[in-house]
């Protein structure tokens, strides 16, 4: 679960939840997992530097955020194979009223399903996370 402590989430397991699911693991967020699967790999390129938090960027021997990068346009690896997912400020946007969001991404994901031609078509709706989110703070199963 993306965006969900993980203590929150061991707690509510251990209350048996979410008995239908594995144990919860430590873990980077569901897209960064994603970014460096085979699924979404891509030869020479190397895994995504950070997106959110601060990393070490080896190119310019600094610490950097991801942030600014998005904000000014960067694109991590995993979204140039997909055929839709939201830009960056809508992805904030979506979080804050993920309702409006969440019919305008279904919108743009059918639009992106009725044009693909080819055998796998990817949608990365980030709407739908913040539903969850919403849910979850609002102690909503």
């Amino acid at each position: 679960m993306d965006s969900i402590p993980f203590q929150a989430v061991a707690d509510r397991y251990a209350r048996g939840e979410f008995e239908w699911f594995d144990p919860p693991q430590k873990g980077d967020s569901a897209v960064s997992i994603a970014e460096r699967a085979d699924f979404f790999a891509h030869p020479g390129r190397p895994a995504a530097a950070g997106d959110h938090r601060q990393y070490y960027d080896p190119e310019t021997a600094q610490i950097s955020s991801g942030v600014w990068k998005r904000v000014s346009g960067y694109h991590q690896p995993w979204e140039f194979r997909t055929n839709y997912s939201a830009k960056y400020w809508e992805a904030g946007l979506s979080y804050m009223e993920p309702q409006p969001w969440y019919q305008v991404e279904l919108m743009r994901s059918k639009e992106a399903l009725d044009k693909s031609r080819i055998a796998w078509t990817i949608v990365y709706l980030v709407s739908a996370l913040g539903h969850a989110v919403q849910a979850w703070r609002s102690g909503t199963k």
